[in-house]
């Protein structure tokens, strides 16, 4: 099944992705690979809606609740399934420094860890507004102090959970609301190479930045004069260099961003795709990763049930 699946599936080449409709984005060259079909077989998808990249090996969760594993290279390695998928699946998956795997359930509204081989190590959580309750939860980031921020949404639940390492609660912020600071529908978090939180505030159309106390330190799209709009944005991963970019549900592309030199502030770059079914298109993309030893981005491409594999232009890896 292992070498089928590689020889019918994956395709490699290397092309020029058009960016999203904009005049003033310029098109950017990449190599791409992309790997999947729909189905339920090993390396199919019905719905690739998470995933995450760490030590070689690239970890997806779709609609059927199955984590499949990986090589950077799409040849499949192994599965598990989550415990329970009739009220839906989780939006995000993460490998933490103790090489654990850690899923927010969120429509169970808990957080599962799991081994790389895919035993249940742990779980904690429940239903409602509590300290350690959660209504939706939905991303997961281990912070430079070593605790794990869990973003949420739901009423009366638009926040960020903060527990210590081993899933103890040690606080939370955030409120409802479109202001600056507040959220609608947090639906990814992830943390730069400042040790800063980035906050997907996906209803509000942008990225938030804060420090790990809460405090806003910037505002990346959303409606602030003169600045790139989101779209639906689901995900978002940051390159060792700080470059982030961003999965646009609704762009059906990848926003790149880079920090500005003299204000320190990220600046829109370019963007990546367009709407499609070929290789270098996606259809409405729900999550990104990137990978530390090969930089390359991968791409939950949900709408065509595959993942997609770049590797940019000019890359350092």
């Amino acid at each position: 099944m292992r070498s089928f699946t590689r020889r019918v599936f994956i395709a490699f080449s290397a092309v020029t992705l058009a960016a999203c409709s904009n005049p003033a984005t310029k098109r950017s060259s990449a190599r791409y690979k992309a790997w999947g079909a729909t189905g339920r077989r090993n390396g199919h998808f019905i719905k690739p809606r998470a995933i995450c990249v760490d030590s070689g090996e690239v970890f997806v969760v779709d609609t059927t609740g199955r984590v499949q594993v990986f090589t950077e290279d799409g040849e499949y390695l192994r599965q598990w399934s989550l415990p329970d998928v009739e009220k839906g699946t989780p939006t995000s998956i993460y490998v933490d420094s103790q090489d654990r795997v850690i899923i927010p359930d969120t429509h169970y509204s808990r957080m599962l860890v799991y081994s790389r081989e895919g035993e249940l190590l742990d779980q904690w959580g429940s239903y409602g507004v509590g300290p350690d309750e959660f209504i939706y939860p939905t991303g997961v980031a281990e912070g430079p102090d070593g605790n794990l921020y869990v973003s949420e949404y739901g009423i009366d639940a638009n926040r960020i959970h903060v527990f210590d390492p081993n899933g103890n609660f040690a606080g939370q912020w955030g409120d409802f609301g479109d202001e600056a600071g507040n959220f609608n529908r947090a639906i990814d978090i992830d943390v730069d190479e400042q040790g800063a939180l980035l906050v997907v505030d996906m209803g509000n159309q942008r990225i938030q930045r804060f420090d790990t106390s809460g405090k806003l330190l910037e505002v990346i799209g959303g409606s602030k004069s003169g600045q790139y709009r989101l779209k639906d944005p689901f995900d978002a991963a940051i390159e060792q260099n700080g470059d982030l970019f961003v999965c646009e549900y609704g762009n059906h592309c990848i926003s790149h961003f880079v920090r500005d030199a003299e204000s320190g502030e990220y600046a829109f770059k370019t963007r990546y795709g367009e709407a499609g079914r070929k290789a270098g298109q996606f259809f409405c993309p729900r999550g990104i990763a990137i990978s530390k030893e090969t930089g390359a981005l991968f791409i939950a491409d949900t709408g065509n049930d595959r993942v997609q594999r770049l590797e940019l232009e000019g890359s350092a890896r």
